[in-house]
């Protein structure tokens, strides 16, 4: 898919996509999982809706594949959890904004290297 098709198809053009980022609202303080264990909440009560794991894989401090494989896999073998977790939640503006953080701290994860704009550039390879 070229960046026109893109851009046609999602409304956004690459350097949206790679920029989205600087416009997240982020939660204050740290999240944790409320009684619902796919909702989560920061230290004012607005809800994190938690993603499926393998959908962090892109998040996580091993190459794709690997954690890909592990979120998968740690379904039945608890030990192989990925460390990081990806959440959406709302914004009063209609969009939504999306973060990662460590599932046994609750803080965010921010390192560039983490956050890359990963699927624009898959789109790209299925081209």
């Amino acid at each position: 898919m070229s960046d026109e098709q893109i851009k046609h198809e999602t409304g956004l053009s690459r350097e949206d996509h790679e920029n989205r980022n600087q416009f997240n609202e982020l939660p204050k303080g740290k999240i944790k999982p409320s009684e619902d264990k796919t909702i989560w909440t920061d230290d004012d009560g607005r809800p994190w809706k938690l993603n499926a794991e393998p959908n962090a894989a892109y998040h996580q401090p091993y190459p794709v594949p690997i954690a890909f494989i592990r979120a998968h896999l740690s379904k039945f073998i608890p030990g192989l959890k990925v460390p990081n977790l990806k959440f959406i939640s709302p914004n009063a503006d209609g969009k939504y904004s999306e973060i990662v953080a460590n599932r046994y701290t609750g803080e965010l994860i921010i390192e560039q290297k983490l956050w890359e704009p990963s699927t624009l550039q898959l789109m790209h390879l299925m081209q």
